[in-house]
């Protein structure tokens, strides 16, 4: 059995239908840029499903140019996502909020150069290379390059907020916690299987598709999950990911230091 192509499928079919509920619960405004980067990531299983039919046929595309393209759209929307999260659980933290936008901002720009500085030699190669296929094949290559960065900061970022989240009683709405918690753990297991790609596969094809096909799998998941879970009433309900004892003297004294925080970045950024 082709258990990637499996795989893919039940990614694909899973990320219809987590669109399909989040249109139908009215929760697409609420979590625009996590819409448009679900939707390009299912996009980009359709494209691999429809090429894999069209091989052997006069229809048959390189599924390497769509692949570029998807990606460069994933980059851009995980971006997005990783901010609107950001600005959702800290809406009522302005001062906080606006650090932590300037920290981001440095973070993800010194990313990406350093992605772009590394790809670099492959970006060479594809401007000398005389053949097309050639062209593609290093233009591809710099891509799992950028790729492999933006899933590392993105992680590094959702990790950093979550530490904060632990550390401070911050209350949010439960599907915005599922959400995040969601994104924590899809980035984390992505970027360790990429790190893993670029120590130990050697080129090795099979061992690139059984990570394409872990991702995929881990996809098509938390899309089941969010599927599930995700509800209306789930905008309303709040929830919160501290450690911290609920109703203790201990988190009235958090929430006291957030708030003083808050307001000292607040004036600093108002000078």
């Amino acid at each position: 059995m082709d258990w990637p192509a499996v795989i893919q499928y039940v990614e694909l079919c899973l990320g219809f239908i987590l669109v399909a509920r989040l249109l139908s619960l009215g929760l697409h405004k609420a979590y625009l840029y996590f819409c448009i980067f679900l939707l390009a990531d299912t996009s980009g299983n359709l494209i691999w499903l429809v090429q894999k039919h069209l091989q052997g046929t006069p229809l048959r595309f390189d599924y390497r140019i769509a692949w570029l393209v998807q990606h460069a759209v994933l980059w851009v929307f995980t971006l997005l996502t990783i901010y609107a999260l950001l600005d959702a659980i800290l809406a009522h933290l302005p001062g906080i909020l606006k650090l932590s936008h300037r920290v981001l901002n440095i973070s993800f720009a010194a990313a990406i150069l350093i992605a772009l500085f590394t790809a670099l030699p492959e970006y060479r190669e594809a401007v000398s290379t005389q053949s097309l296929l050639g062209r593609i094949a290093h233009l591809v290559s710099a891509g799992f390059v950028l790729d492999r960065v933006v899933a590392t900061v993105a992680l590094l970022a959702l990790l950093a907020i979550l530490l904060f989240l632990l550390w401070f009683p911050v209350q949010m709405s439960r599907n915005l916690a599922m959400f995040f918690s969601g994104f924590v753990v899809y980035f984390a297991l992505k970027a360790a299987l990429m790190v893993a790609v670029s120590l130990w596969s050697a080129g090795s094809r099979d061992f690139l598709r059984l990570v394409s096909m872990l991702i995929a799998g881990i996809s098509a998941g938390l899309f089941a999950y969010w599927a599930i879970f995700l509800t209306k009433a789930g905008e309303k309900v709040p929830a919160k990911l501290s450690v911290a004892p609920a109703h203790s003297r201990q988190e009235d004294l958090l929430i006291a230091q957030l708030e003083a925080m808050n307001a000292s970045l607040l004036r600093a950024v108002r000078r």
